[in-house]
């Protein structure tokens, strides 16, 4: 039961921050709107370099107001996967963004990279791989 729990709200956590954002977004006026958003198998990302390489975001979508567009990619860390884990998957972005796959998607920008975590200091270890 507990791992249910768990999951339960996990899934709460980015369906809320998700309601959250289409809240913001009509805040800052008629001009902007979500433009899409999905989950689960629908906002990942298999692609060939070398090797298969997979992208598993927990959400994705895009906002826009007239001709400005921002995509964007939510990973929700409540600290109950390992450091190693979160590092691994931090290094799919990273390896993802190298590799200039987005510009081959057909994507004019990267997408935003947004991390919600129950600690700032797992993101500060986490995301030393994005340094260098």
């Amino acid at each position: 039961m507990p791992a249910l729990a768990r999951c339960l709200e996990h899934t709460a956590g980015i369906y809320g921050f998700i309601a959250a954002l289409h809240w913001a977004v009509r805040a800052a006026g008629p001009a902007w709107q979500v433009c899409w958003w999905a989950t689960g198998s629908a906002a990942e990302r298999r692609y060939q370099e070398e090797r298969w390489h997979h992208l598993h975001p927990h959400a994705a979508g895009a906002c826009q107001a007239g001709p400005q567009r921002v995509d964007w990619w939510l990973e929700w860390d409540r600290a109950t996967v390992s450091p190693g884990r979160l590092a691994a998957k931090l290094e799919a972005y990273r390896t993802y963004v190298r590799s200039r796959r987005w510009a081959v998607d057909g994507r004019t920008q990267l997408p935003r990279l947004l991390i919600v975590s129950a600690s700032a200091a797992r993101t500060q270890t986490a995301g030393g791989v994005f340094s260098g």
